[in-house]
């Protein structure tokens, strides 16, 4: 696909809609990168974490939020949607 051909999908016209969603720190059960490593930089004092007070430096999403942000914005996506190309 040329840069024209993908930014036109998004054109109202076509019937092609996207919408961009970027979590971040995704974990959850058996997560073998995340959590882990999280907890090796806390022992080592190597990160500080300010979890729950809205100042964090890092955000994290639980796995299980992540599938249900994906289905409600797919849900959601809709000609004329406020969604479309956000």
């Amino acid at each position: 696909l040329s840069l024209q051909e993908v930014l036109s999908a998004n054109d109202p016209e076509n019937n092609f809609l996207t919408t961009a969603i970027r979590p971040h720190g995704i974990f959850g059960p058996r997560d073998p990168q995340l959590v882990p490593i999280l907890v090796q930089a806390a022992r080592s004092g190597k990160m500080k974490f300010i979890i729950g007070d809205g100042k964090n430096l890092v955000d994290f999403t639980y796995v299980e939020n992540v599938v249900h942000g994906h289905i409600l914005a797919a849900e959601k996506l809709h000609k004329g949607s406020a969604l479309c190309g956000k």
